[in-house]
């Protein structure tokens, strides 16, 4: 299977090489705010406050359509109940991400593995207050088949977004091997940090160290890609050739 993922790989790269995309922060949605964008993100913050008592689940939703006082129809701004609440709050994270990493002064470190220990890091921190939870998020989203490439998506953004602010501009196929790396350490780190009971998730933090440091270089070969297997390699290889490099 490896040794297809990696032909795989050597395929979708070479297709996106042709065309040489290019893509910014274009990538997240900028649209200008409207009415119905205004009430998803106040519904979604109030949602979240609920989540760890009800999770990720249309209870959340209607206890915070209550407490705001709208109608319980409002939920329908979020398609397919918690799958939809898991979505929204992807986007959310990614928006907020972005935004906090552009204020780091990343250029004073010249480690690329130094940058995206910070990057990783910020980005979990945004996890921490539903962390306890986020099994079952994934699995809420995994039950229907029409979320999990959206799901994917996600992931693709997230470490694509986090080699891209540490100044990766890879223009072969180191491209798709270190982010399908990050992906793995990523993913990984989630779920540890799911069952970490340490002051502020110091052990998770201590775990992400680690699994950077094995990953020597985080993808620096194709090898490294076995470790994506386990949580469908092709479908997220799949969904970065689909966006193209940027």
């Amino acid at each position: 299977m490896l040794r297809s993922l990696s032909s795989t790989l050597r395929s979708t790269h070479a297709n996106v090489s042709r065309t040489t995309l290019q893509r910014c922060y274009s990538t997240i949605d900028h649209t200008p705010n409207n009415d119905k964008q205004d009430v998803e993100q106040t519904l979604l913050h109030a949602s979240l406050k609920y989540v760890p008592a009800f999770g990720w689940s249309q209870q959340s939703i209607l206890q915070a359509a209550e407490d705001l006082g709208l109608s319980p129809a409002v939920q329908g701004v979020f398609p397919g109940g918690g799958a939809g609440l898991v979505d929204a709050y992807l986007k959310d994270c990614r928006r907020q991400f972005v935004n906090a990493a552009q204020q780091l002064d990343l250029d004073q470190d010249p480690s690329v593995t130094s940058k995206i220990r910070q990057l990783t890091r910020l980005r979990l921190k945004l996890l921490e207050p539903v962390a306890p939870r986020w099994p079952e998020a994934l699995a809420t989203v995994s039950a229907n088949p029409t979320t999990v490439p959206s799901t994917l998506g996600h992931l693709v953004d997230i470490v694509d977004d986090i080699w891209y602010l540490a100044g990766d501009r890879s223009p072969d196929m180191n491209w798709y091997t270190k982010r399908a790396s990050l992906a793995a350490v990523y993913s990984a780190t989630e779920l540890y940090m799911s069952q970490d009971l340490s002051q502020d998730y110091i052990e998770t933090y201590r775990f992400l160290d680690r699994r950077l440091s094995d990953a020597a270089c985080v993808g620096s070969t194709a090898s490294q890609l076995g470790t994506m297997l386990s949580f469908g390699a092709k479908s997220l290889v799949g969904m970065m050739d689909q966006r193209g490099r940027r």
